[in-house]
């Protein structure tokens, strides 16, 4: 349509979950899984999700070869 800009470009990125989890008494560690269920209401599909809190985490903070199983 004349006068439309085209849509975005699809992007992609690495992402890994973090947490603060378990710093103090009043943040949970059992907290953790939220985020992935966060990121799975915002759309990403359910196996980028584990990855980000698995893999991707892993790699993020040099241990990737403890993530491979």
């Amino acid at each position: 349509m004349p006068g439309t800009p085209p849509p975005p470009p699809a992007v992609a990125a690495r992402v890994g979950v973090g947490s603060d989890a378990g710093i103090e008494p009043s943040k949970l560690q059992r907290l953790l899984p939220c985020a992935l269920v966060q990121f799975a209401e915002l759309g990403m599909p359910t196996l980028d999700t584990l990855r980000s809190m698995t893999t991707e985490a892993a790699e993020a903070v040099g241990l990737a070869a403890a993530a491979r199983v």
